[in-house]
């Protein structure tokens, strides 16, 4: 008796200690996320010039600013673009989808000049992405503190973050829609109401104007997946049905001169009669990048070490943070079922899913199921993986706030982790220092090359690349510098764990971790670059020397021309 109610006290002590936390409104978290958001970019949100975000060589410049540019200038005359007569032979615009002139918070391209613009859209969605989760979790029940981690788990984890590196804007502005239907799904089954089905047809509306229809499909299987889930033990199902029946046929009928127009367009095009399978099954995830759920950069990162894994590293990342992964393994085993309800049943079949053309699952879907051969690139299934990471994460942490510590177990689980993650860093650093012709290093990357999966290196040859030996000896370099950072985190997380114990308090601390070693992850991929060069001036010069009615022919950046006022015989998507 004299135990339990020691043990009553005691709790009731850690309770009140951690009380103050929730004392804070919702918008202090929301404001918190603001400000995360205006540290990572705000070097370029407020700069003059013409810097842009995102890396010269990708699709921004060789793309998207020409397609904003163009398709919103047009916009603010007046004029919808339904055709683009810059490129090829003239070709649809407005069908194309990726303009997304209909989309709402496109609005920023008719108030500001196009760089602003640019920047301060991904930085808004950047945002978005967060503060959609932290609501989703808040509908969860979770504790703020689980909320602001899940958030800052989404909006700067590799599935997301990462697209600003490839200039990738109707991918950014499309994802971050996603939790906010998982919320709206989640009102829904809590209580069917018109408040839950305007949030979702909200949610559907908004995904489909911003621009990547992809995405779209497959946030509609894993959400059709998830409230058929949930449907299993749900009362009042007729009343569920209706409300979901609701925001499907809403948001449809809202976007109807969108989708019906892109229906049309692509009949006429390659997708139109389906993609071939060896086609629809390029750019699926490699098995061995799940490596990037503890070590980011293992195969390279996107600024000093080029990538040596198979595809591109931003289609191919899962990294959420070491803090935020063992926080889902905890979530996933001991999280309240209510709170975690499916998040790992999701986050396992996205990631099945993302692997795409390698299991046999995906030539059934692509068979039988409408909308698989449409597409390539299952890769981006990851970032739905992503996101129910994030969930777990946030299940596990408030687990964690709840009961006041941890077992010792897992304070153990995570020290071992710290320790064979140290250990491997340390074998791979002994590999690299005897790296000759013919030794396993050389065999790695050659296998790599092998997979007809990887891309050239800056106009190099890339079998050449793959053969010299300090190109290999870097990548070898590279394998247990990532690993090194992870296992420190893992000691770290651990002492900080432990001493949970002895206050509550330090679960400030944890969340501290996982936000700090994200921020610092995503921020090392930021990078940004003048504008101006994205028109060669070579080119440009040659058509203000030769005015006449031609058309051009550019391979490296057909778009372009289009930004030097010109036509161009080629284009891009």
């Amino acid at each position: 008796m004299t135990q339990t109610k020691a043990n009553n006290s005691s709790a009731k002590a850690n309770e009140a200690e951690n009380a103050w936390l929730r004392e804070f409104p919702d918008w202090v978290w929301l404001c918190l996320l603001g400000w995360l958001t205006l540290a990572m970019f705000g070097e370029v949100l407020f700069a003059a010039g013409k810097q842009v975000l995102s890396y010269p060589r990708t699709d921004l410049a060789g793309q998207f600013l020409p397609w904003r540019h163009f398709g919103f200038e047009q916009l603010r005359h007046g004029n919808l673009a339904l055709w683009n007569p810059h490129v090829f032979s003239g070709a649809p615009f407005f069908g194309g989808f990726q303009p997304a002139l209909l989309y709402p918070l496109n609005f920023l391209f008719l108030l500001l000049p196009l760089e602003p613009a640019v920047n301060w859209s991904i930085a808004l969605h950047v945002y978005l992405a967060g503060a959609f989760t932290f609501l989703w979790m808040r509908q969860r029940g979770l504790h703020p503190l689980a909320c602001v981690l899940s958030g800052v788990m989404f909006m700067f984890g590799g599935p997301y973050f990462l697209h600003i590196y490839a200039g990738h804007l109707p991918n950014l502005c499309t994802m971050v829609w996603a939790p906010l239907l998982f919320l709206a799904i989640d009102r829904i089954f809590l209580r069917p109401s018109i408040g839950g089905c305007l949030l979702g047809i909200l949610a559907v509306t908004m995904a489909i104007l911003a621009g990547h229809p992809q995405y779209v499909f497959y946030l509609a299987v894993a959400a059709g997946i998830y409230s058929l889930l949930n449907l299993k033990d749900a009362p009042q199902r007729g009343q569920i049905i209706l409300c979901l029946s609701a925001v499907c046929l809403g948001g449809a009928g809202l976007t109807a001169v969108q989708w019906l127009t892109a229906i049309s367009e692509s009949a006429e095009s390659l997708r139109g009669e389906g993609l071939p399978y060896k086609f629809a099954a390029t750019f699926s995830f490699p098995p061995e990048n799940f490596l990037t759920l503890l070590a980011p950069w293992f195969f390279g990162d996107l600024q000093d070490k080029p990538y040596w894994g198979r595809y591109l590293l931003f289609e191919m990342s899962i990294f959420s943070g070491v803090t935020g992964f063992a926080l889902a393994l905890y979530g996933a085993m001991c999280g309240a079922p209510r709170r975690r309800r499916y998040a790992l049943t999701l986050l396992l079949l996205a990631a099945l899913l993302a692997l795409g053309g390698r299991t046999p699952l995906f030539h059934l879907l692509y068979d039988w199921v409408p909308g698989f051969n449409k597409f390539r690139g299952n890769s981006k299934f990851i970032f739905l993986a992503g996101l129910f990471l994030s969930c777990l994460a946030g299940v596990g942490l408030d687990e964690l706030l709840k009961r006041g510590t941890a077992s010792r177990r897992f304070t153990l689980f995570l020290a071992i982790g710290g320790v064979v993650l140290a250990g491997l860093a340390v074998i791979l650093h002994a590999s690299t220092q005897r790296i000759e012709p013919g030794s396993w290093w050389p065999r790695v990357l050659h296998s790599v090359f092998a997979s007809g999966e990887v891309f050239q290196h800056k106009g190099v040859e890339t079998s050449d690349v793959y053969k010299d030996l300090s190109f290999i000896k870097g990548a070898a370099n590279q394998t247990w510098q990532s690993l090194a950072p992870s296992a420190l985190t893992c000691f770290v997380l651990a002492t900080f764990i432990f001493l949970t114990r002895y206050s509550r308090r330090w679960f400030l601390a944890v969340v501290l971790v996982g936000t700090l070693e994200l921020f610092v992850f995503a921020r090392s991929s930021v990078t940004w670059f003048d504008s101006s060069l994205a028109v060669n001036p070579a080119m440009a010069w040659t058509l203000a020397a030769n005015p006449g009615d031609f058309r051009v022919m550019y391979a490296p950046s057909p778009n372009s021309s289009m930004s030097a006022k010109a036509d161009d015989i080629w284009g891009n998507d």
